[in-house]
């Protein structure tokens, strides 16, 4: 994937992830979780620098592809439970709640990582 495409993709990517939070917040208040827009861009910023390094290490040698997809998903985890963890020791949420906003942000970035790195890997 080139940097064009990527930076065509991402702000799409980033805008149509945030409009069913928006729905909710403007129907159903109370099932986002205090800070969500917080978390959104913490999540986003991650990946806007994590994809862009995963996409030129794998550009630089295709032996070490395979590696870069691993690396990217293991330093995600991570990020996400070091999030996790500074998160709920800041704030009193609701299990169920918190849980769907939380993996909402969390898959739904890993899945646009795993298709730019896959989407990579085939050309």
């Amino acid at each position: 994937m080139s940097v064009k495409r990527f930076i065509f993709i991402f702000p799409a990517f980033l805008l149509l992830l945030a409009l069913a939070p928006l729905l909710v917040q403007n129907y159903f208040g109370t099932y986002l979780i205090p800070n969500f827009w917080a978390l959104f861009f913490i999540f986003g910023g991650f990946s806007l620098i994590v994809l862009p390094l995963a996409l030129w290490q794998m550009n630089i040698s295709v032996k070490s592809s395979g590696q870069a997809l691993l690396a990217t998903i293991a330093f995600r985890f991570i990020f996400g439970l070091v999030v996790l963890l500074i998160y709920l020791l800041n704030f009193n949420v609701i299990a169920g709640i918190f849980m769907l906003n939380f993996f909402y942000l969390y898959f739904a970035h890993m899945g646009f990582e795993i298709y730019c790195l896959l989407c990579n890997l085939r050309t």
